[in-house]
């Protein structure tokens, strides 16, 4: 008796039994691969905000501003807000 009741738990656990409690055979699912997608992280304006004023020189030099040493962190900020932030 013992037995059945094992079994019964494990279709249960498993998901396996009907309301009328004939046991069924599911198929495992298949596993989703997930695709490496290449996309640029987002860069958005409160990034920018608290980013400071070395992170600032690196990506206004990555982006293609001319001379970013040159500027103050304020105009740097401004800069990048306009050309990265969509």
């Amino acid at each position: 008796m013992g037995m059945l009741l094992r079994r019964h738990y494990a279709n249960v656990k498993t998901n396996n039994v009907k309301a009328d409690g004939v046991t069924e055979k599911v198929a495992p699912k298949p596993v989703e691969e997930k695709k490496a997608e290449k996309s640029e992280p987002t860069i958005t304006a409160e990034k920018i905000n608290s980013m400071n004023g070395a992170s600032l020189r690196k990506l206004a030099k990555e982006n293609g501003v001319k001379d970013p040493e040159e500027l103050t962190v304020k105009e740097l900020r401004a800069i990048l807000l306009d050309e990265v932030v969509k």
